[in-house]
């Protein structure tokens, strides 16, 4: 009697784990950046190669003197991502 218990306890684990996955909560990923120009590709690159999908990305080039914004800018025009990713520009 404890087996079955035990299998039916772990199929209900194993139902509710795959349904949080399929349902991911949304998150916000916010990234603070004081000239970053030459790193902007690769932090993006990490961001949106994750898995997890249900994610929008705000990134605060704080007064950047090296061109971080325009940067981030093209990125987000190469890649079309105009709704993942806002850019603000302090």
């Amino acid at each position: 009697m404890k087996t079955a218990s035990i299998i039916f306890f772990a199929s209900i684990v194993y139902q509710t784990l795959i349904a949080n996955t399929l349902n991911e909560l949304p998150l916000i990923i916010s990234v603070c950046a004081y000239n970053n120009a030459p790193w902007v590709e690769k932090n993006l690159d990490s961001i949106f190669m994750q898995c997890y999908n249900n994610f929008h990305v705000i990134y605060i080039d704080d007064a950047s003197s090296d061109g971080t914004a325009l940067k981030v800018q093209e990125y987000i025009d190469a890649h079309n991502l105009h709704e993942k990713l806002t850019l603000i520009i302090n």
